[in-house]
């Protein structure tokens, strides 16, 4: 018997400000076909670091872990996730509180729910 697998309209939202597990993430939620991803490519930076305390009391980061590559070989490291529906969030309008990336989830989930309830 196969594992129950997620059957409700979802999306992930990412941005250039994703880096590390919330690269990683958009990805695998992609891989496995769980719903769409939205926003911009995420920053291409999955390697897990580290601070490292020195005895001056400043600190540097080390790598400490990473995911690589994809099953199927693909190097995360340095490419971004690129989303399948890409909307921007321009610098000014954020400023004034509109955030476009929420508004197109809210839609494309909407989109999703009456597809759904269509085929039962």
């Amino acid at each position: 018997m196969s594992p129950p697998q997620w059957q409700k309209p979802a999306i992930v939202m990412q941005n250039q400000n994703s880096f590390s597990d919330a690269e990683i993430f958009p990805q695998g939620f992609q891989a496995l076909g769980l719903g769409k991803t939205l926003g911009v490519p995420t920053g291409g930076g999955v390697i897990g670091t580290r601070n490292i305390q020195l005895v001056d009391g400043s600190t540097f980061r080390l790598p400490g872990s990473g995911v690589y590559a994809t099953r199927d070989g693909k190097n995360l490291e340095n490419w971004g996730i690129e989303p399948d529906v890409w909307v921007e969030n321009p610098f000014e309008e954020e400023q004034l509180g509109r955030d476009r990336q929420l508004e197109r989830a809210v839609q494309e989930l909407l989109g999703m729910l009456t597809t759904v309830r269509a085929t039962r």
